[in-house]
């Protein structure tokens, strides 16, 4: 803003909002070209003849101010710029009536553009956010010091979208919460150059300045009701280094420059980003010497409330004691090594899948490569085997009565079977590592009988209706009735049967 005002050509009008900001403004602007022409124009000031005048708002727009009038006299405005140009509108627009309408207006503010600012300037042409402005080193490092204290701040009311003022400073204004923050400020920043801290309210602010100044510290106290000179005074103190720590109650989050400031204690819990914001930015500013700002956030207890902190100001899950710079840092590593940790997981289910997906293949194949040996050994066998189930083989015997050979990890163990419903069992007999000794034991103890033989006759005959009765509950392990019911083949239920493909072909 200084800048575009000394290069100007024709003259500049620049309106702030406070005499804190016309004195700034001044200062910035010596800084560029000591010998530029300055006026003032406030209360009993009225230099509106100079080329570049700059004005508080309010002196421009109470009553039936002429004072825009008088210094068109003295000729027209190259530019009009606005600081802080979110605040009071109405007065903006009142100002611009009065002014030549071929001015360039610009509007200057740290804070979120509101809907106002839209409708009197258009849309931002040029916007940093405060990260950006880390990031570019045109602000210093926040230093995170987070403490938790053990107020809670549940049931306090949200009037206009933050804390009801009164109800929070009750309740925050308590013994164990300023000892906190005193502590707090020995422990971290007795050492550092100027802190700033912002109150919750007025008696909040002046039992802090009691408590800081009975520990031997050199601190200060300025709220809204704070007279001018008083309140100059202890801005100047502050300045130059005889107070050291600064007290105030909503009167600093704008208008309030001393970069040597580098450490903010924050003990005013809001929902608002614009006023934490407000609240961080008095000590990011750049200064001789200054590397980083520590800022004391005291977090209070709340499960209903979300406050604003840190982390969401600064997109960044940044942790006690951690500078910004080192908190984006971990974040990025842990994301790096969270990734690493998926594909490896990824990985290795993958390869657990294969193994696994391998492992079926080989039991498919031992599976398969079991019932080719298994078929080929039954169909070597001289009595008449019928296969019951995936590696099981079974001969009738008797009237009810089964052997099954079935094929359990790899060995393979004889079964005696009765099927009569009112005596079913299904007894082990005999475990074998061939299946040929398996056929061989088997035929030996069946021996060659009507049901064994598979030459009999009757066995290419339809099933009976008591046959098939028999298959219903004549049902066990492997459903070896299902192939032979009352002394007869009941694989046969019709011509084309399920005897014909479920024997072993010959």
């Amino acid at each position: 803003m200084a800048k575009i005002a000394a290069d100007a050509i024709g003259r500049v009008l620049i309106v702030v909002p406070s005499t804190e900001l016309r004195e700034q403004t001044e200062e910035k602007l010596r800084m560029i070209d000591p010998l530029i022409d300055i006026g003032h124009v406030q209360g009993s000031l009225n230099e509106v003849s100079n080329k570049v005048v700059i004005s508080t708002r309010q002196s421009l727009t109470h009553g039936n101010s002429k004072r825009i009038k008088d210094m068109i006299n003295y000729g027209i405005f190259e530019y009009i710029i606005f600081d802080e140009c979110h605040m009071a509108p109405k007065q903006i627009h009142k100002v611009l009536k009065q002014v030549n309408g071929d001015a360039k207006i610009i509007g200057f503010t740290a804070t979120p553009y509101t809907k106002a600012c839209i409708e009197i300037f258009g849309q931002p042409i040029f916007k940093r956010t405060i990260l950006d402005m880390i990031d570019n080193e045109f602000l210093v490092e926040p230093y995170a010091i987070l403490i938790q204290s053990k107020t809670n701040i549940n049931n306090v009311k949200i009037t206009n979208g933050d804390f009801a003022q009164g109800e929070l400073e009750k309740i925050v204004n308590n013994a164990e919460r300023k000892k906190l923050i005193l502590e707090s400020y020995k422990k971290y920043a007795i050492d550092r150059e100027l802190t700033l801290v912002f109150a919750a309210g007025c008696d909040h602010g002046k039992e802090l300045l009691k408590d800081f100044i009975e520990e031997g510290i050199k601190a200060a106290y300025i709220d809204g009701e704070t007279p001018k000179q008083d309140r100059k005074d202890i801005l100047e103190q502050f300045k130059n280094k005889t107070v050291k720590v600064l007290i105030n109650v909503m009167t600093l989050t704008t208008g309030f420059d001393v970069p040597e400031t580098d450490t903010i204690i924050i003990c005013r819990p809001t929902k608002s980003k614009i006023l934490f914001e407000q609240i961080v930015g008095r000590g990011l500013r750049l200064a001789q010497n200054k590397h980083d700002c520590m800022i004391i956030d005291i977090q209070d207890v709340t499960k209903r409330h979300d406050l604003m902190n840190m982390g969401e100001l600064f997109l960044t899950n940044i942790k006690h004691g951690e500078r910004l710079k080192d908190a984006k840092e971990r974040v990025k590593k842990e994301k790096i090594d969270e990734e690493i940790k998926r594909q490896n997981e990824e990985r290795i289910r993958v390869e657990k899948e294969l193994l696994k997906q391998k492992e079926l293949e080989i039991v498919a194949e031992r599976i398969k490569l079991i019932n080719r040996d298994m078929k080929k050994g039954f169909e070597g066998g001289k009595l008449d085997w019928f296969r019951v189930g995936g590696t099981a083989y079974a001969l009738s015997y008797g009237f009810t009565n089964y052997y099954v050979v079935e094929n359990i990890n790899d060995k393979f163990t004889v079964f005696d079977t009765e099927t009569n419903k009112d005596k079913k069992s299904i007894v082990e007999i005999i475990e074998l590592t061939n299946v040929n000794d398996a056929i061989d034991w088997v035929e030996k103890k069946a021996g060659k009988n009507t049901y064994s033989d598979p030459k009999s006759l009757w066995k290419k005959e339809r099933p009976s209706e008591s046959q098939l009765k028999f298959c219903a509950w004549g049902k066990n392990k492997w459903d070896v009735s299902t192939y032979f019911a009352s002394g007869t083949i009941s694989g046969m239920l019709s011509k084309k049967f399920i005897y014909q493909t479920s024997r072993i072909e010959k």
